[in-house]
């Protein structure tokens, strides 16, 4: 078939036609030589353009008479939803045949003398626009034609039928922020045969939207909806496809979010907890941004009772004239009982009860405290979150695969960039963590090699030894209350559980990535392997059948801080004496040499440990099943497991467990206490004797108090050795411990003195027995007590003052606590 030069079968017009007695002449358009007026008018959907052609030249040489007959333009498309290459607009390309081909045979169906003005794809998936023409247009018939094509088209390629109606908000009033909302999409046209198996997709301002807490898809014969809402105020576009087979039919929407009426309550005096009769009238003022009104529902005053039943709560509501559904309440708690506390924080209290304060700028949440029986506010809860995390937990709920590099990117950057109060925030960490694990847990996870390093950034900083209190917090209180969490002692199993699972959807083959605290390297081997990491762990894989497979291993500088040293004998002596590191094989590893380098070469009796998950009820533990101890030389310590998954060593004390060495300590303790009685009793039988003479009675005042002390230091000695069940028991053997080997060696420091003012300094002996013995209670109790209180309120809080071990007894390593021992000791001897 010969073709004109715009592309068109030359046997199909792509300019007006007319007939002139009879005679087709075909008029070439705007540059031609014969002169023409050209009118177009616009429909719905369709463009007319109808010409009136005169063939008299200006010089005639004769004349002739014409009959005209006019034909008229109509414009229609639709979208192919596919890929759009610019080659569719060249004839020979396969698909421009198919399109026209399909076009000109439906129109003809309708038209007899239909023709293709003109035809053109366009961009925006593709998008087909077609000319027809006809000399007896009749637009009553071209939706007929448009049916016919899109059905023709169906059969080859997926084509888009776009409605003329906006999708609707089934839900009555305005749409606010959180308010929740039912968007209807549907029918498709009757004609179009799409028939009730329709599948739904939806998107909200171009985010695909999948069904999540936020969001409901439910489909039911020819409609979906969808029930959502909105987080902020604005514009939000909508778009609607269902699907059946190559037919989709698209409704998209705009819907306005107005802004909420943000209601604020205060009360004058501003205090939630009255004592009856303490106040005669409250006060209290509802505010709210322009345009909305409000009004209290109830008086905006209330007399204080001057006797009321303790805990008769009232509440005070304040809602919107213009949308009464948005109310604000204050609540007013009246008792009888002492108002102890006072507190700016919190206000008043009496004891019992907890008091609630917002959390400072930058952060959502509540911070809570308990008025104790003393007058202040203990068990001061913070569980504030850092506002642009809790944002991006929201946010973490509805991730798609297209979402995830963005979304963790951005997680990366707020959690770098605010380090200081993530580490400091238990449950900012407790967020964190929940939202890579709903990064782990979303549909079709693909991670390439930057997203995996914006993961890797995000635990850097939730591993930082800075944040070693908030994870003492999370793991052994599990006091921390957080919306995004129920169990919070879990946060730190569930944050090494989704780091394995992210991992498990690297994309690249071989990758090697390095953060301040974590190294991940990932490989493929065919028959064995060998690599040293970070010069801290070598793995070792012998010979094995399988073919090429992967190895992922990710070296954790301090994850310590994170996981507990807690395995399933449920020892507290052992200790993490070696890197934690993570290795995953895409295919089955049944045998694995691991080496570690050790943190403390004065630690012994290694394990070769993995972490279990399931233990502890879910909380996870240490479990050495399937791993091996094979040796221990100078600073390292091999093992081999029968798995892979998170290794590493738990170590003891080198101290040898000897019974022999028990009963001896047992037994000196016991020889030392018997004397020290027999030394208390004779002091008793021989105290008559002495107390006359001042000098002789100075000196058994301080040999009695040293004997005291010693043996009451001895006797928390003993109860200090045995298995404590709590961390607060032994903080209190320790203190006492403390303080009464501190006074032994005060009061030997009283009783020198003593005697040196009297056998010395004996010109000068002002003070009487009383005043002196009240300088050696004052040295031998004072001091010690002084010391020991400062530097258990130092260390405690910072959990640095016990040993990490199940000793009982001051702190040597990192803190040094042990120094407010031994100095005030040696520089008494």
């Amino acid at each position: 078939m010969s073709q004109n030069r715009s592309g068109h079968p030359a046997g199909e017009p792509k300019a007006f036609r007319l007939l002139i007695n009879e005679t087709m002449l075909q008029v070439p358009g705007p540059t031609g030589d014969l002169p023409f007026v050209v009118t177009t008018k616009q429909t719905t959907n369709a463009t007319v353009i109808t010409a009136n052609i005169s063939t008299t030249p200006p010089t005639p040489v004769t004349t002739t008479k014409a009959t005209f007959m006019l034909y008229e333009i109509r414009g229609l498309n639709f979208t192919i939803d596919i890929e759009y290459q610019d080659s569719f607009n060249d004839y020979p390309n396969e698909v421009y045949k198919e399109v026209y081909n399909t076009i000109l045979p439906n129109c003809r169906k309708h038209l007899n003398d239909c023709f293709i003005r003109d035809l053109v794809f366009t961009a925006g998936s593709t998008i087909v626009e077609y000319w027809i023409g006809s000399y007896v247009m009749d637009d009553l018939k071209l939706p007929n034609i448009e049916t016919d094509v899109y059905i023709d088209m169906s059969s080859k390629y997926p084509i888009i039928f776009d409605s003329n109606q906006q999708l609707l908000s089934a839900s009555v009033g305005d749409v606010f922020p959180g308010r929740r909302v039912t968007i209807t999409c549907g029918p498709p046209p009757p004609d179009l045969k799409f028939g009730s198996d329709l599948n739904a997709d939806w998107k909200l301002d171009g985010t695909v939207i999948s069904n999540t807490a936020q969001n409901t898809i439910s489909t039911s014969r020819e409609y979906s909806y969808l029930t959502t809402s909105f987080n902020k105020a604005g514009k939000v576009t909508s778009e609607c496809r269902l699907k059946n087979g190559n037919k989709i039919f698209r409704q998209r929407g705009t819907f306005t979010v107005i802004e909420a009426p943000l209601i604020s309550v205060t009360m004058t005096p501003e205090q939630t907890l009255v004592r009856c009769g303490d106040i005669k009238t409250l006060t209290f003022q509802c505010s709210v941004q322009s345009p909305y009104t409000v009004m209290f529902v109830d008086p905006g005053s209330t007399a204080v009772p001057g006797s009321c039943p303790n805990g008769d709560i009232k509440t005070f509501t304040c809602q919107s004239q213009t949308i009464p559904t948005f109310q604000k309440y204050i609540k007013v708690e009246f008792t009888e009982n002492a108002l102890k506390c006072k507190s700016e924080t919190f206000g008043d209290g009496y004891p019992g009860f907890t008091a609630k304060a917002d959390c400072e700028e930058g952060k959502v949440g509540e911070i809570t405290a308990e008025c104790l029986a003393g007058g202040t506010y203990g068990n001061i809860q913070d569980n504030c979150v850092l506002k642009e995390v809790q944002v991006l937990f929201l946010q973490s709920e509805e991730l798609t695969s297209t979402l995830l590099p963005t979304f963790v990117k951005k997680l990366g950057e707020v959690t770098v960039n605010s380090s200081s109060k993530v580490t400091q925030s238990p449950a900012t960490i407790i967020t964190i963590v929940n939202i890579l694990d709903n990064v782990a847990r979303s549909p079709d996870v693909s991670v390439n090699e930057t997203s995996i390093k914006d993961v890797l950034l995000t635990t850097d900083v939730l591993t930082r030894k800075s944040a070693s209190v908030s994870w003492n917090l999370i793991n052994n209180n599990g006091t921390i209350s957080n919306e995004t969490s129920q169990e919070p002692k879990k946060t730190s199993s569930l944050l090494l559980e989704s780091l394995e699972t992210i991992t498990k959807a690297l994309q690249e083959e071989s990758l090697t990535i390095t953060t301040p605290l974590i190294l991940l390297n990932k490989t493929t081997f065919t028959d064995t392997f060998n690599g040293n990491f970070n010069s801290s762990v070598v793995v070792d894989i012998p010979k094995h059948e399988g073919g090429k497979k992967s190895l992922t291993v990710i070296t954790f500088s301090s994850m310590d801080t994170v996981l507990l040293p807690r395995n399933k004998d449920n020892s507290s002596t052992d200790v993490l004496n070696g890197k934690i590191v993570l290795i995953q094989s895409s295919g089955i590893v049944n045998n694995i040499s691991i080496t570690f380098n050790t943190s403390d070469d004065s630690l012994a009796n290694p394990k070769c440990v993995f972490w279990n998950f399931h233990l502890f009820d879910g909380l996870g533990g240490w479990d050495d099943e399937g791993c091996f101890f094979v040796n221990q030389k100078t600073g390292t310590v091999s093992c081999n497991c029968n798995h892979l998954t998170s290794f590493s060593i738990l170590m003891s004390p080198s101290a040898p467990d000897i019974t022999a060495l028990t009963y001896i300590t047992y037994c000196g303790l016991a020889i030392s206490m018997i004397s020290l009685i027999i030394c208390l009793i004779i002091e008793a039988v021989v105290w008559g004797e002495i107390r006359n003479h001042s000098t002789s009675l100075l000196r058994h005042v301080s040999s009695i108090n040293i004997a005291l002390s010693l043996l009451i230091a001895d006797i928390w000695f003993i109860i200090g050795a045995g298995k404590l069940e709590s961390q607060s028991a032994c903080l209190a053997v320790t203190f006492f411990i403390h303080f009464f080997y501190l006074a032994m060696f005060f009061w030997m420091l009283a009783a020198a003195l003593l005697l040196f003012s009297r056998t010395i300094l004996v010109l000068s002996q002002d003070l009487s027995d009383r005043a002196m013995v009240g300088i050696g209670f004052t040295l031998g109790y004072g001091a010690p007590l002084i010391i020991a209180a400062i530097t258990i309120g130092v260390t405690a809080p910072s959990e640095n003052y016990i040993q990490e071990i199940d000793v009982c007894w001051l702190r040597w390593k990192e803190s040094r606590t042990l120094l407010a021992f031994v100095i005030p000791a040696l520089a008494i001897q």
